[in-house]
């Protein structure tokens, strides 16, 4: 009977066990049914991947005049041309990402340096343009004989290009709708108004015989005056009068004793730093420039000479987007007393940590 009762026991221990087993594996399975059904309510509830907005056809009218049908909103983009296209423009909107392919020498902000180059005019890289398959290609002037070529393979070609002052605030806004960004481009389009505006307002009753007379040259070739709109324009919005503006031809040069028989108040250079590929100058390169643009024929013996009246001013900030802080510059300079709580370096430092997010690096105005 003790030998029966404890096998009995035994298999009520041995049971016991088998059924405490039995629930930790029935437990375990549920829980795991648990996870794999929450798992799947999970992936049920998730959004799928959000697709690309999809693309219209929109019609566009360029600064040519020209009508072109481009995809809208576009979502790779090539740019040529220098300071004188919207490249700076589209970049302080914050559509860098947008830029597949550049012109060479269009290596700032930084950012540029790492984008592919198409190369210069007159030949640019069909090939890279073809494998970025761009939506279009936003050019300047410069690049109007390549327009052909461009579009025979099926890319469209807009021309713009902000010559005059006045000109760069609608532009800015023409360029939020077309790269549908409209809220930024408006912050961009007050930011530049708002000094163009305090330019006129505190010039608008000086009166001509007030307004210092300005030879404005181009590059080291101190006889190549700029009479064009873009350079015209930040000389007047400075407060100043372009002696040159009545001459016909931009690639007019003028002889020393024409300069020396003007006898301008002040003598504005702006160099264009093409022989040190496009960088931001630095006070070496803008001291070397305005050495040898003192020992130039009829200059070294002009009253203005001096130091004081001698101004380089890097063409970046004489047409285009920063224009007006090169006219801001040249203000400070003409009429320091009309201008005397305005510090333009102050002012381009703020514009491009805002609308770049760079800090200002370099010489653009010497000295």
């Amino acid at each position: 009977m003790n030998r029966g009762g404890a096998k009995n026991g035994a298999r009520r221990v041995r049971a016991k066990q088998n059924s405490t087993r039995l629930r930790c594996r029935c437990l375990v399975i549920m829980a795991c049914l648990c996870l794999v059904l929450a798992a799947s309510a999970a992936a049920g509830q998730q959004k799928p991947a959000s697709s690309p907005e999809p693309q219209v056809m929109q019609t566009w009218t360029d600064d040519l005049g020209r009508v072109r049908k481009v995809p809208w909103p576009p979502r790779k983009i090539v740019v040529i041309g220098g300071s004188r296209s919207p490249l700076e423009m589209i970049c302080a909107l914050g559509k860098i990402d947008m830029i597949k392919a550049r012109a060479e020498w269009s290596t700032w902000p930084p950012a540029m340096a790492k984008i592919p180059s198409i190369g210069r005019k007159p030949q640019i890289n069909m090939e890279l343009l073809l494998r970025c398959k761009p939506d279009f290609v936003i050019a300047n002037s410069l690049f109007r004989h390549n327009i052909g070529h461009i579009e025979s393979v099926g890319i469209p070609v807009l021309i713009f290009e902000p010559m005059g002052l006045e000109e760069t605030p609608p532009l800015i806004k023409k360029m939020g709708k077309l790269l549908d960004c409209p809220e930024r481009a408006q912050e961009l389009s007050a930011y530049v108004s708002g000094y163009l505006n305090l330019l006129i307002n505190r010039l608008k009753d000086l009166p001509p015989e007030q307004r210092p007379k300005v030879f404005m040259g181009r590059g080291r070739r101190v006889y190549y005056p700029s009479i064009t709109k873009g350079y015209r324009g930040v000389v007047e919005y400075a407060g100043g009068r372009n002696i040159a503006n009545f001459l016909s031809s931009m690639s007019q040069a003028v002889a020393p004793e024409w300069l020396m028989e003007q006898n301008p108040d002040y003598l504005v250079i702006a160099p264009s730093l093409r022989g040190w590929g496009f960088q931001v100058p630095n006070k070496k390169i803008m001291q070397s420039i305005w050495n040898d643009v003192f020992h130039q024929p009829g200059v070294s013996i002009l009253p203005l000479s001096k130091q004081d009246n001698l101004l380089l001013v890097d063409v970046r900030l004489c047409w285009g987007l920063r224009a007006f802080i090169g006219a801001l510059y040249m203000a400070k300079k003409f009429h320091p007393q009309l201008f005397s709580d305005i510090d333009p370096t102050e002012v381009h430092r703020d514009f491009l940590k805002r609308f770049f997010n760079l800090e200002l690096q370099g010489d653009y105005v010497y000295p």
